[in-house]
């Protein structure tokens, strides 16, 4: 959860955020591969092109590579 209570300006906006999705890349003997992990029905899924494998923390695909980019819904 990403809480952004003492930064928000605006009353109106939100302020507590849930991870719902990242996109990482990973470099296998040289070559650039992209992947991503996604939140579905409560589960997290590892997608690698055609494979996609069922996880439980998302941010264990760290170990393989770097996170570019994280996708965040607001609560």
């Amino acid at each position: 959860m990403l809480d952004l209570t003492d930064y928000t300006e605006f009353s109106y906006c939100k302020k507590k955020f849930n991870l719902i999705g990242l996109i990482g890349r990973s470099f296998n003997n040289g070559n650039e591969a992209f992947f991503s992990v996604v939140k579905f029905c409560d589960c997290w899924f590892n997608c690698e092109g055609t494979n996609i494998n069922q996880i439980y923390n998302p941010l264990d695909s760290n170990s393989r590579g770097d996170i570019l980019m994280l996708f965040y819904e607001g609560i």
